[in-house]
Order: structure tokens, then sequence, then C-alpha cells
């Protein structure tokens, strides 16, 4: 019998499409390990012009909240625009598919400046970023509304405003930092006269503990680890704690300059105890290093650098340098505390590092693809992928990017193109 080979087509050139619920999730602030690095599960190498592969865009609305992703669905918080495109006074957590991004439910709350409350460069917010945890979505809003909800139905479990229950100060541009979670625990900081950070059970929304009084910052708490043991890093406009994670005891502190306003950025983990800090409470960049044994411990500044400020963008640490800036972007040798690169038209940026390659959007809406090296940022492609400003951090899963600005959500494929063999039949 003779045999047919039949060619179904031409080598055909196609996506490398990710399932979105198998890869990991980026499911809190700062990505999987609240470090803004993730692996690289596959990235392409470069760009089209027209950058990556849209998989789908809708409107969705004011605010600079990150997007969370878990099990193939989204979560974000936004402002609905009004028929004349300005933002209501109702904040929205929305849970989106992540293959279509058609709304899965949404949850409402009306949300007022409080006084003495402004919204900066008339961005009503909400800023921070929801931590999805197994069944649960846990949410912060402008006004320092604290709402644990049901991950499938968006139902409201229990809720705390964190102003009214703890005293919070009012934060000017409002409330940002994105809520941790350590084991059972889910802590938030509520800055004030009352505590620092505070603890609540994940389940019941139980106060456990909370921390001593500190001031207000806009940064996220994050885990350092030190000697075998952990610190929950609470940034504030003065200081710095080290708080034991179990008892909200404050277990070492630096104290630091009082700026005019709160500092922004998380301090960015660095090995063996160490921790970076910039803001507008402190002049330029400080390197800090733990020493000590138990509760002896003590933070050491190591290093100053005057000529380097990170401001909303984040902060960035990749091999011996950590890259972040303002107005100017640069990178920094955290080991010695020199300048790298200094580049002027990649102001307030923010940027994922997945592997040896980087994801960089800038506020200008211009998503970059770099491969850092050293001191050297390494830009490989870039294209305009908003039009308007854009100063929320991409989350990537896989090699599928979601992005937004205060208008648009955006599904991008960041996977490297995989060429389909060619089909035959005997």
């Amino acid at each position: 019998m003779r045999n047919c080979h039949l060619l179904f087509g031409l080598i055909l050139i196609v996506v490398g499409a990710t399932d979105v619920s198998a890869a990991g999730d980026w499911y809190q602030w700062a990505g999987p390990n609240r470090d803004f690095n993730i692996q690289n599960d596959g990235l392409a190498e470069s760009w089209p012009e027209n950058g990556p592969p849209e998989v789908w865009k809708r409107e969705l609305g004011a605010g600079n909240s990150a997007i969370a992703v878990k099990g193939g669905y989204l979560y974000t918080m936004f402002r609905k625009l009004d028929s004349e495109g300005k933002p209501v006074d109702t904040e929205t957590v929305v849970s989106l598919r992540a293959g279509d991004g058609e709304t899965i439910w949404e949850f409402g709350y009306i949300s007022l400046k409080l006084e003495g409350q402004e919204f900066y460069k008339e961005d009503p917010g909400p800023h921070s970023t929801p931590l999805v945890l197994k069944d649960r979505v846990y949410t912060l809003g402008f006004a320092g509304q604290f709402h644990c909800l049901d991950r499938v139905t968006g139902k409201l479990l229990w809720g705390r405003n964190l102003v009214d229950d703890f005293d919070a100060d009012e934060s000017i541009f409002g409330f940002v930092a994105g809520p941790l979670a350590y084991g059972d625990l889910i802590v938030i900081p509520a800055s004030g006269k009352q505590c620092g950070l505070v603890a609540f059970d994940s389940i019941s929304g139980d106060v456990v503990w909370k921390s001593p009084p500190a001031s207000f910052s806009y940064a996220s708490p994050f885990v350092l680890k030190y000697q075998r043991r952990d610190y929950l890093v609470h940034h504030s406009r003065d200081r710095v704690d080290g708080i034991d994670p179990k008892t909200g005891k404050r277990v070492w502190k630096y104290e630091h300059k009082k700026g005019q306003y709160p500092n922004v950025p998380t301090p960015v983990g660095l090995d063996g105890g160490h921790f970076m800090i910039s803001g507008q409470g402190i002049t330029g960049v400080e390197l800090i290093g733990l020493t000590g044994q138990g509760d002896t411990i003590q933070p050491v500044k190591k290093w100053d650098n005057q000529k380097v400020w990170f401001f909303y963008g984040n902060a960035v640490a990749f091999g011996d340098y950590v890259y972040g800036g303002k107005e100017i972007y640069y990178s920094l040798n955290w080991k010695t505390g020199e300048r790298g690169l200094a580049v002027r038209n990649l102001d307030h940026a923010n940027l994922v590092i997945a592997g040896e390659l980087g994801i960089l959007l800038n506020n200008k809406g211009v998503l970059h693809l770099i491969r850092p090296e050293g001191s050297d940022l390494g830009v490989i492609s870039k294209f305009q992928l908003f039009e308007n400003d854009a100063w929320t951090i991409p989350t990537i899963q896989g090699t599928r990017m979601y992005a937004r600005n205060r208008r648009y959500i955006v599904a991008r494929e960041l996977g490297k193109p995989v060429v389909a063999a060619s089909v035959t039949n005997p």
C-alpha cells in the first residue's frame, strides 16, 4: 500500500501561549516574592515595532492599583468614569477572567476624600494592590477602608476602617500600602497615634497584635530574613521598624530625618539582612545592615548616596545593582553605593525582572524590554503601550503580561514565537 503524505498547510508562526492558571500566581503587591523578581518562563528576547501581541484590551477606570492574579482570574481596584470621563465617588474592586478580560464580579463602596486629603494631580485612586489568598481577597481603599471579600463571589466577609478603628493618620494622597500575608495573619500599616502595623486574623478579621505607634508613609511592609529570623520591615515617615511578625513587638529601629512629605517606595530587601531606603524623608539613598544577635540586633547605616533618589516608581534589585529613580532613572551598586547609569527619558518608571530580562513601563506609557547587565540597562525593544499616564507596575504571570493606566487594562503575550511542525499522514 502506497503511503500518501499529506501536508496540512505551511509552517505556521504562532504565539507561544501560556496557561494562565498553571503559571505562578502574582497574588500581591510586588509579585510572588514581594521583590518584583520572577523567573523567566520563556519570554521573547525582542519585540516587533508595535510590541508583543495583544490578547485583549478593555476600558477600566481611574486608579493606580496594580493587578493581582490567581487561578486564572485578575483582581484590581478602580473608580468608574461618568459620561464626561470624570471619576465617580464609588471605588470598585473587580474580578476579571484572565483569558478575555470579562468581568466576573464587582464590589463597590463610597470613598470620599477625608479632611486634609488631596487627589495628587487630580488622581483619585485607589492606589493599593489587592492581596489574594486562598478563597479571599483583601483590599485597601483611598480613605482607609479595609475589606475582606469572597474570591469567587465578591461578597463582603468582613471590613475595617483604619481611620475610625485605629486612629490612622489621614494620608494626604490616600492609603497606598499593599496588604501582607504572614502565616494566618494579614498585616497592613494603620500608622498613627495608636499603632504602626496592625495584624488581623485572616479568617475572622480579629486584631491579633498592633506594633508601636508610627508616623504615616506610603511604603508597603515586607519580610526581611536575618540569622534565621523573620522581621516585618515597616518604613514610616521618620524611621524603619523591625517588627516580630508573631507578636508585633518592635525588635529594632532605624531613625532618620523626617521629611516634609511621607516616604513612598517600598524598601528594597537585600542579602545578609541588608535593605535600601529612599524617599521624601531621606536625602538620597541609604543602605542599612543588621548587626548583633537575638534581641540585641541593631541596624547600621553602611553608606548613603546623596545624588540618587527613588520616588513613586519602584526600585528593584538584580545582582549587585538596584534599579529605580525619579525624573532620572538610575542603577546603583548596592554593595558600594556607587552610581552607574543615569537616564533622563525613563522618568518614574516601574520595573519587573524576569530571569535575565526586564519589563519596564514608564509614566509616559512606553513599555521597554531590557537586559540589565551590571550598571547598564540594556534596552532591547520599546513601544507606546498607553497614550496616557501609566503609574502602575505591570503584572507578569508565565509569559502573559497584564498592565493598566487610568483608563484601560490590557493583556499582552510576551512569549517566544513557536514554529508549528509540519503535519504528515501516512
